[in-house]
């Protein structure tokens, strides 16, 4: 499942540099950052932290998980918990080039490409309120985000053919 899980990484990373426009480009401004990632195996956490030292940034990423006490610890595990590469699905570039177009004071329905961003209400994430934008290709639903303007990154992002849920449960600026 791991394999399908990076693949799939890799899929929408490769549909998404068509849209390759940040919207949060620079991260020196927050301290620190963490996200319970919930997949059919399972969760982890992934998070980041950002500290200045001197003239230097000293950043920090961390992956946790948990794993079953009855259950084997393999290399495997001890390495997947190197889960960087996720951090690319919060800050998604198709998102970016979506979100940069909405107008977050009066959202509507964009349609571009064959694809619709909709607007759905707001929705709240453990302490955080956003507006929930959904990406639908044709008449299903794709990835859905909710955005907390103060946060200029995804409180909580959700693939729905693949069941994956990204929810923020910290964040310092």
């Amino acid at each position: 499942m791991k394999r399908f899980l990076w693949v799939l990484l890799f899929s929408v990373l490769l549909g998404s540099l068509a849209f390759a426009s940040p919207l949060l480009e620079d991260l020196r401004q927050i301290k620190s950052f963490e996200y319970k990632v919930t997949t059919p195996e399972g969760s982890f956490f992934y998070g980041a932290s950002i500290e200045r030292q001197g003239s230097n940034y000293q950043l920090t990423t961390w992956g946790k998980q948990l794993l079953p006490a009855g259950d084997e610890i393999t290399l495997d595990d001890v390495f997947s918990t190197s889960y960087g590469n996720w951090f690319m699905l919060f800050l998604n570039p198709m998102f970016n080039a979506a979100m940069e177009m909405i107008d977050m004071d009066n959202p509507q329905t964009l349609s571009y490409f064959g694809m619709q961003v909709k607007y759905e209400g707001q929705e709240r994430v453990n302490q955080w309120t956003g507006s929930k934008f959904t990406l639908y290709t044709g008449s299903e639903p794709a990835i859905s985000w909710v955005i907390n303007d103060d946060i200029q990154m995804s409180i909580k992002t959700t693939m729905h053919e693949e069941n994956l849920v990204m929810e923020l449960v910290s964040f310092q600026k």
